[in-house]
C-alpha cells in the first residue's frame, strides 16, 4: 500500500519541540494537538488554520480526547487533567488524579458517559457537565509494575477497556462475565 502525504500545514509559532499528541474532533473537521511547549492548539482542518489556543498546562501535552458530542476536550499532562468547553472555549475544571505524577493519557468512551486517566494507575470518571462534578467510578492497578501506564481506549460501549504500559504488555479489563474482556 502506498502513503502520500495529503497535507502539511507550516506552524511558524511552533518551537523545536513540536507535537505530542494529536486527536481529531467527532464532526471531523477541527483537530486537536498538544505541543511540548504545554499550548492546546485547535485546527480547522479544511481552513487549515490554528482557530484557537489554550495555555495553562506545566509541561509537554501528553494526550488529548474529545468528547462524543464535540463540546469538550480533555487534556493531560505533568500537571493533571483540564477539561476545556469549546463552546466557550475556556477551561472549566482542573484535577490531579496522580497527585505530583504525570497522566500519560485521557480518553472519552464513545458515550461520552466516562473518561478514563492512565498514569500510575487506571481510573474510569464518571462525566458530569460544567458544572457538575467529575467523579472516579472505578480505578485498576498498573499490573505491569513500571508505575506508568501510557495508554487507555474504551471498547463498545464502554464494556472493557484496553491499557499498554511500558512492560510491552497489553491488558484489558472488562465487566464480570463479559467474555470478549481477558486479560492478555
Amino acid at each position: 500500500m502506498e502513503v502520500s502525504l495529503a497535507l502539511k500545514v507550516e506552524d511558524a509559532s511552533a518551537s523545536e519541540g513540536g507535537y505530542t499528541s494529536v486527536a481529531f474532533h467527532p464532526d471531523g473537521l477541527i483537530l486537536g494537538t498538544g505541543t511540548s511547549e504545554a499550548l492546546v492548539k485547535i485546527w480547522d482542518v479544511k481552513g487549515q488554520s490554528n482557530v484557537a489556543t489554550f495555555e495553562g498546562h506545566v509541561g509537554a501535552i501528553t494526550a488529548i480526547s474529545f468528547s462524543e458530542n464535540g463540546y469538550f476536550l480533555a487534556t493531560a499532562a505533568s500537571d493533571g487533567i483540564k477539561l476545556w468547553d469549546l463552546r466557550k472555549l475556556r477551561n472549566f475544571k482542573k484535577f490531579t488524579p496522580y497527585g505530583a505524577e504525570p497522566t500519560n493519557c485521557v480518553e472519552f468512551d464513545y458515550s461520552g458517559n466516562y473518561l478514563a486517566a492512565a498514569g500510575s494507575d487506571i481510573r474510569i470518571i464518571q462525566t458530569g457537565s460544567v458544572k457538575s462534578e467529575w467523579n472516579t467510578v472505578k480505578t485498576f492497578p498498573d499490573m505491569s509494575g513500571t508505575g506508568k501506564t501510557t495508554s487507555v481506549k474504551f471498547g463498545p460501549d464502554a464494556n472493557y477497556i484496553a491499557v499498554g504500559s511500558m512492560d510491552r504488555n497489553l491488558r484489558i479489563f472488562g465487566l464480570p462475565g463479559d467474555d470478549s474482556a481477558m486479560e492478555s
